[in-house]
């Protein structure tokens, strides 16, 4: 069981580091051929798009595996695979039904969405209803599922590094595919590879994959999405916030650092996911140890990413003009505090783990609304005031926030 978990671990960490140069490279590499405004449009079309794949994903990835270790009596795993498939049909419906709307009611103000920004609207919410990687991981499989993702980001790479340049037509479409490639082979490829896994196991019993009514699993997972959603509200809705306040350019230095910096804190981040099983063991049986080794796992993290930090400003003009290309310069400011926003990021995923652990769940989606509130209240009038690095400010005062809610409880506990 140890030999399996190492494995399946190591199969995440690998999944992860290729699939974090899709931001690492790849959107840099389009902000430096196309720039700033045309990533831009890209940035905010993937922002309202990341709102539709939240939604179609709702909890599923956390509900299915659940559902598949405690089935009930006379259930089998393709009758959980179709009813949480039936429920992402209904929200896919349901989501391309307001982008469409949405789109009408844009082009009737004189807002075009154009071709490429179109595309990602339909292709991610698309991506998030086809995956079924949390069927294949409840299954033993986190080797395949790891494999064809990265199989996914190498091919966008190769697509958009190969396929996007200033001077080839039709390049910002190009890039669009290329954003989207991953999530969608992603989805198709982990949809077949279920399908094969239940064909197998009951093509001959008479079992079928049909439709089945999704109303249970909707209500049941509806808190917990509620407090996903609060969250994505203000974790995606720098580009948009940024671009109509300031405008396209601005949204895209921001959609860019943005996407480098969440790439580089969600590795260091697995710091904190490879020790959370422990944590959760210890919190059962140990308390001290369950706080001594919570402080060890924020030292450690504080420590890579101040390694992080400070190699960021010894390159710091060379890192600029990477990230951002010849415009760079003029946005030292917004990567400055997205370098702060990289060391306190463990903040609210050690809060969040530390509630889930405790049982107390129902306090995450009042938390989430406090950030979201103090994020609008800081982030919109410091925008308009200092453009994009005021939105990320403000993203980084949740943060904080969540630092000092976790010193104050584990200092109660304690």
């Amino acid at each position: 069981m140890l030999r399996q978990f190492v494995l399946n671990n190591l199969a995440l960490v690998l999944q992860y580091a290729v699939g974090s140069l899709v931001p690492l490279l790849l959107v840099p590499h389009i902000v430096r051929e196309l720039g700033l405004a045309q990533f831009g449009s890209l940035a905010i079309a993937l922002a309202w798009a990341s709102y539709g794949a939240v939604t179609v994903q709702y909890t599923f990835h956390l509900s299915g595996p659940h559902q598949l270790a405690q089935l009930t009596a006379g259930e089998t795993p393709l009758d959980v695979v179709c009813r949480i498939g039936s429920a992402k049909l209904v929200l896919l419906a349901g989501v391309l039904l307001t982008f469409g709307f949405g789109t009408l009611a844009a082009a009737g103000l004189g807002h075009r969405i154009a071709t490429p920004q179109a595309w990602l609207l339909l292709a991610m919410p698309l991506a998030a209803a086809l995956h079924t990687g949390w069927h294949l991981q409840a299954a033993g499989r986190f080797g395949t599922v790891s494999a064809l993702s990265m199989v996914g980001a190498v091919l966008a790479l190769l697509l958009g590094l190969m396929g996007v340049a200033a001077e080839v037509p039709g390049a910002l479409a190009t890039a669009a595919l290329a954003l989207s490639l991953g999530p969608l082979w992603a989805g198709g490829s982990t949809l077949v590879a279920s399908t094969r896994l239940l064909v197998r196991a009951y093509g001959n019993t008479g079992h079928r994959a049909v439709w089945r009514s999704p109303w249970a699993e909707l209500r049941g997972g509806w808190p917990l999405f509620a407090s996903q959603f609060t969250a994505a509200l203000y974790t995606a809705s720098g580009p948009i916030v940024v671009g109509v306040l300031v405008g396209v350019e601005e949204a895209g230095a921001y959609g860019a650092v943005e996407r480098v910096s969440t790439a580089v804190a969600g590795g260091c981040m697995l710091i904190h996911t490879a020790a959370y099983p422990k944590l959760a063991q210890l919190y059962a049986s140990d308390r001290s140890g369950y706080i001594r080794l919570m402080r060890i796992v924020l030292g450690a993290y504080v420590t890579v990413t101040t390694v992080v930090v400070l190699s960021a400003v010894v390159v710091w003009q060379p890192l600029l003009h990477f990230v951002l290309g010849a415009q760079g310069a003029s946005h030292g400011p917004l990567l400055a505090v997205a370098l702060v926003w990289v060391l306190l990021g463990i903040f609210g995923t050690a809060l969040t783990g530390y509630l889930a652990v405790r049982g107390e769940g129902h306090r995450v989606l009042p938390l989430t609304a406090k950030v979201l509130t103090l994020s609008l209240l800081l982030g919109v009038p410091g925008v308009l005031a200092w453009g994009a690095s005021a939105w990320m400010a403000a993203h980084s005062s949740g943060s904080v926030l969540a630092m000092v809610c976790l010193s104050e409880n584990m200092g109660a506990f304690s």
